[in-house]
């Protein structure tokens, strides 16, 4: 499917507890002239997220959801359910404390134009609450702006992102067609967290994914003291692990390479031996 240059975007942002963030989340999204809907997922929240949700949903162009129940089921779930009513043919996502930058699609959509890119990948910039925000983030990496910091032929994409030799994607400057998902599967609702990352290096081993902008950042991330991204090294290598075991055990259905098993094999004796 050709995308057009509006309308052709569906944002889904999933919401838990952030309180009035999410309406500046979604205002952000709503500003992109080619956003053709948000779709706002309430995981069950349990702050006063709720009044700020009863706003929303009269605003034109956005459309409220809830799991079956009212059950509280996490950002994966949330994400796929927002997928799955998406009515655009591209999909985008933007966590409820994350806004966007104005051109956040410009260079996207452009690159969508072609038949051929699956996806577009680009750079995200962290802004924080106060200092003591800032001080924390300082303590895990130095820079502010992140993502893969040199384009990547998409058929080395994968083996880059594994290796983090040239950095990692954000979830809030992905843009993929909705068909890709469907193709490769939806995020793993058996992550709490580390579900992103396995997403994307599934989709880099399924569909052509294109460098967009890497220079400018075309998102934000919030970075307040509730943010779940302060995750202890062993937890951390927990979860790299738990990545690979996954790509590892969908090898077949991935249709992935022998060179490609391979690789995953010695990352997973690498992190093995760094473990002991």
């Amino acid at each position: 499917m050709i995308v057009k240059a509006r309308g052709d975007v569906s944002v889904v942002i999933p919401v838990y507890n952030s309180g009035d963030l999410v309406i500046r989340s979604v205002e952000s999204a709503l500003e992109q002239p080619e956003v053709g809907e948000v779709v706002v997922v309430d995981d069950q929240s349990t702050d006063d997220t709720g009044r700020y949700l009863e706003r929303i949903a009269r605003i034109a162009g956005v459309r409220l959801l809830s799991h079956p129940g009212g059950k509280n089921r996490g950002p994966s779930a949330s994400r796929n359910l927002g997928i799955l009513a998406a009515r655009r043919p591209v999909i985008a996502f933007l966590d409820a404390d994350d806004y966007y930058l104005p051109g956040r699609f410009r260079e996207a959509v452009k690159l969508l134009e072609r038949s051929e890119v699956g996806g577009v990948h680009e750079a995200v910039i962290a802004r924080f609450e106060d200092n003591q925000a800032l001080a924390k983030w300082r303590t895990k990496t130095m820079s502010t702006v992140y993502g893969v910091r040199v384009p990547v032929a998409p058929e080395r994409l994968f083996e880059a992102l594994l290796s983090g030799e040239c950095g990692h994607f954000h979830t809030g400057a992905i843009t993929i067609r909705r068909d890709a998902f469907l193709r490769t599967g939806l995020f793993s609702e058996e992550f709490p967290l580390a579900q992103d990352s396995l997403m994307w290096l599934k989709l880099a081993a399924t569909t052509d994914l294109y460098a967009g902008e890497l220079g400018r950042p075309v998102s934000v991330r919030y970075i307040h003291k509730n943010n779940r991204c302060f995750v202890p090294a062993i937890e951390k290598h927990r979860l790299q692990m738990k990545v690979l075991s996954e790509l590892i055990r969908s090898a077949q259905a991935l249709q992935l390479s022998s060179a490609r098993r391979k690789l995953l094999a010695s990352r997973v004796l690498e992190s093995c031996l760094w473990g002991r």
